[in-house]
């Protein structure tokens, strides 16, 4: 027989199920045109959610002067953009070529009631002896020092197709609910003959649960456990039929 789920558990069970959902995303392209087909850009391509979020900046010393070639991405508002998958047309993406020092991107967010805060993007690391880790990331809150995050791994792909990178950073509690958190990708020296290319960079975070919203689940796991305990009394009291 198919046991029903009591209504009280269901309530509980759709508070969590929604607590677990991305309440924001924000993305960006690097290519004006979903297409592929338009011009470099570090701006913002789709926000919801996050109060703020900057333009991409980046450090480096040899930059590609038209920066084509990206990856084809389906963003979080279901958008498809286009791209080659290599280095031509379409697509754009944030190129650092062969013998390029000091180099790095950054965004700044403002994860005002959120938490839980998780990265996607795509990167393309391909060349002589190319580049097969990020150096660092790191996070700073407001314009403190920055803090190196030793919990993710900073490894990728080589080769001449791009693959996703991803971080979970829901344990670094610091960054949630911050007005500024400004999170830094640091790359090594781009050796010669090789380039590092990176592309369609989402990050998303759910909302902080309210009071309210925190005592009515507790108050829900307090009555189903009260309720659960009087089945189980009347089941062990119930008369043994012969």
């Amino acid at each position: 027989m198919k046991k029903r789920t009591s209504p009280i558990l269901a309530a509980i069970l759709a508070c969590g199920l929604s607590g677990t959902a991305n309440a924001a995303a924000v993305f960006w392209s690097f290519d004006t045109q979903t297409d592929g087909l338009g011009s470099y850009a570090t701006a913002i391509s789709a926000i919801d959610g996050f109060a703020s979020a900057s333009s991409v900046t980046r450090t480096g010393t040899v930059q590609a002067t038209n920066h084509l070639g990206g990856a084809a991405f389906t963003d979080f508002e279901d958008t498809f953009w286009a791209g080659s998958g290599g280095t031509v047309s379409p697509g754009h993406s944030l190129t650092w070529n062969g013998n390029s020092i000091n180099n790095s991107f950054s965004v700044t967010l403002n994860t005002t009631g959120l938490e839980s805060i998780n990265i996607r993007l795509d990167v393309r690391s391909a060349g002589t002896s190319p580049l097969s880790a990020f150096s660092s990331l790191t996070y700073a809150i407001g314009g403190s020092e920055a803090v190196t995050i030793d919990t993710v791994d900073l490894t990728f792909a080589t080769g001449s197709s791009f693959g996703e990178w991803s971080a979970d950073l829901s344990s670094i509690v610091a960054i949630n609910n911050q007005s500024s958190v400004t999170l830094t990708w640091n790359i090594a020296t781009i050796p010669g003959g090789a380039s590092l290319r990176v592309d369609n960079l989402q990050i998303t975070a759910a909302a902080i649960p309210e009071p309210a919203t925190l005592a009515s689940v507790l108050g829900g796991a307090v009555a189903l456990a009260v309720l659960c305990t009087k089945r189980r009394r009347a089941s062990a009291n119930a008369p043994v039929r012969s």
